[in-house]
């Protein structure tokens, strides 16, 4: 982000929202953001999060549990 661009177009009084492909970009820039003292979340799996049943239901590659080997999910 450049701080005299982007930061100045972002609201300080509500609520912000970041998110990118997978979520994890959108963490990071959600925790910077906070140390900045904006109020703001990271949406959980990012556009997979939003967009996973529709690309199944389109025979897009998605993620299945022969790729997923068990591993435990921890928030």
């Amino acid at each position: 982000m450049k701080l005299a661009v982007d930061l100045k177009t972002l609201p300080t009084n509500k609520p912000i929202v970041a998110y990118c492909y997978t979520g994890q970009n959108s963490s990071f820039l959600a925790a910077y953001l906070r140390l900045l003292g904006y109020d703001v979340k990271s949406l959980l799996f990012g556009v997979n999060g939003l967009a996973y049943d529709n690309m199944a239901a389109a025979g897009m590659t998605i993620f299945d549990d022969t790729q997923i080997m068990g591993y435990d999910y921890v928030p």
